[in-house]
C-alpha cells in the first residue's frame, strides 16, 4: 500500500502546484485590470504595470485666425493622470514654422521655467499667446519636461496651429485723371476700393489731403453720411502747398463707402496748367485713433488735375475786374473797358455759400458795391452766359 499512498502524494504536490500558478495569473489579471481605472489600493503589487502609474500629458491650441500685430491668449493644460507626484521642469515652444516667432509664454519668451510639483490625477493650465507678425499659417510644438522623483525625464508635445489675417483698403479718387477750366468747379470724390469685414471693427478713418493753394481753393467737404468729424480739420500750408487733415468716425463699422468725402475746389490758376491732388497718411482706428487698426494695409492714389484757359484774349476778365475791401461790411467789383452785356456776380463763401448775388448789364467803367453778412474770406465770381469765369479769393 505505500508505493500507492506516494503516488497520490506526488499527485497533490503537482496539483497544488497548479493552482498556485492559476491563483498567481488570477492576481495578475486582476492587478492589471485594477491600474486600469484608477490608482491601485495599497496592498496590491503594482510594479508589473508601472507604464501606466505614470501618465502624464499636455494639450496643444488651433488659435485659428487671429489679426496681423495682435495677440490672442489663451490656456495649454498639463495633466498627471498617474498615481505619481510629477515635477514640470520647463515648457518650450520648438519647431515653429515661421522664421518670425510668434508663440509666446507671457514671459515674452518660448521656454517657460515652472519646476511645479503636479500630484496624480490633478491638472495645471499656463497662458500662451499667438501674435501673427505676418499673413498665413504657423505652427509649432509645444514640449512640456517632467521629471519623475528626480530619476528619469519625460517629455510630452502637442500641436499649436495660427493663422494670420490682414486686410488691406484704398482711398482712391473716382478718376484719376480731371479736367477743369479755369475759374470753374472741380469735384473729386474719394472712394474706398474694397470691403473690409466688420469683424476688423474699423471705426474711423484718418488721412491727408494735399493741393496746391495758388492753383486750387477748396470750398466744401462733403462726407458719407455715415460718418462725422471728430475734431476740426486740420490744415498748414508750406510753400503753396496745403495739407489738411481729416479725422472721421463712423456709427458702424466701416466695410465699404463710395465715396468717403466730396472734395470741391474752384480752379484758378489763370492759365493753363496741372496740379495733383495727393491723398496719404491714411488709416483706420477702432475706438479711437489711438487704436490704430494695423492689420488693415493701407494704400492711396493721387487726382491729376489739368487747368484750361478757355477765356478768349478780349475777355480775359481777369485784367479788367478786381473786387476791392470797402470795409463796413461791402465789397466793390470794379471793371474798366469791359463789355460783358449781362453778367452776374456773385460772393462766396469759402464753405460755398452765396452770401451776395447782382445780375445785369456790364459795360464800360462798371463799379457795383455788395454788401456781406459777415467777415470772410470770399471767393467772387463772375458768370456770363451760365458759365463762371472769373474767381477771385478776397480777405475781408
Amino acid at each position: 500500500m505505500r508505493p500507492v499512498s506516494n503516488v497520490v502524494h506526488v499527485f497533490r504536490l503537482r496539483l497544488s502546484g497548479l493552482l498556485v500558478i492559476a491563483f498567481g495569473l488570477i492576481a495578475l489579471s486582476a492587478g492589471t485590470i485594477a491600474a486600469q481605472h484608477g490608482c491601485p489600493s495599497a496592498d496590491t503589487i503594482t510594479i508589473r504595470i508601472q507604464g501606466g502609474i505614470i501618465s502624464p500629458t499636455n494639450t496643444g491650441h488651433n488659435f485659428d485666425t487671429a489679426f496681423v500685430c495682435r495677440s490672442v491668449k489663451v490656456s495649454i493644460g498639463l495633466a498627471n493622470e498617474g498615481c505619481t507626484k510629477l515635477t514640470i521642469t520647463q515648457i518650450d515652444i520648438l519647431k515653429e514654422t515661421s522664421p518670425v516667432a510668434e508663440f509666446f509664454f507671457n514671459n515674452g519668451m518660448q521656454t517657460l521655467p515652472v519646476n511645479s510639483i503636479l500630484n496624480p490625477l490633478s491638472r495645471k493650465s499656463f497662458p500662451l499667446n499667438f501674435s501673427p507678425v505676418h499673413a498665413g499659417w504657423d505652427t509649432a510644438v509645444v514640449q512640456v519636461t517632467w521629471d519623475s522623483a528626480g530619476v528619469k525625464k519625460i517629455f510630452t508635445s502637442n500641436l499649436l496651429i495660427g493663422y494670420g489675417a490682414i486686410d488691406s483698403e484704398s482711398l482712391v479718387p473716382s478718376e484719376p485723371d480731371y479736367t477743369v477750366q479755369n475759374y470753374d468747379t472741380l469735384n473729386i470724390p474719394l472712394d474706398l476700393t474694397n470691403t473690409l469685414s466688420a469683424n476688423d471693427g474699423a471705426m474711423g478713418m484718418t488721412f491727408a489731403i494735399t493741393y496746391p493753394s495758388d492753383l486750387l481753393t477748396l470750398l466744401t467737404t462733403m462726407y458719407d453720411p455715415t460718418l462725422v468729424g471728430l475734431n476740426a480739420p486740420q490744415t498748414s500750408s508750406i510753400n503753396g502747398q496745403t495739407t489738411t487733415t481729416y479725422t472721421l468716425q463712423s456709427a458702424v463699422p466701416i466695410t465699404n463707402l463710395s465715396p468717403v468725402m466730396n472734395l470741391q475746389f474752384i480752379a484758378n490758376s489763370g492759365n493753363d496748367t496741372s496740379c495733383t491732388v495727393s491723398i496719404s497718411n491714411l488709416f483706420f482706428w477702432g475706438n479711437c485713433p489711438l487704436d490704430t487698426l494695423c492689420y488693415i494695409k493701407t494704400s492711396s492714389k493721387n487726382a491729376n488735375v489739368h487747368i484750361t484757359d478757355t477765356i478768349s484774349t478780349n475777355l480775359n476778365l481777369s485784367a479788367h475786374i478786381k473786387a476791392v475791401n470797402q470795409g463796413n461790411l461791402g465789397i466793390s467789383i470794379e471793371s474798366s473797358s469791359l463789355n460783358l452785356g449781362t453778367a452776374r456776380i456773385r460772393i462766396i463763401s469759402t464753405i460755398g455759400i452765396e452770401v451776395a448775388s447782382w445780375s445785369g448789364t456790364v459795360t464800360g467803367d462798371f463799379n457795383k458795391v455788395l454788401s456781406v453778412p459777415t467777415s470772410g474770406p470770399y471767393i467772387i465770381a463772375v458768370q456770363i452766359g451760365g458759365q463762371e469765369y472769373f474767381y477771385q479769393r478776397i480777405l475781408y
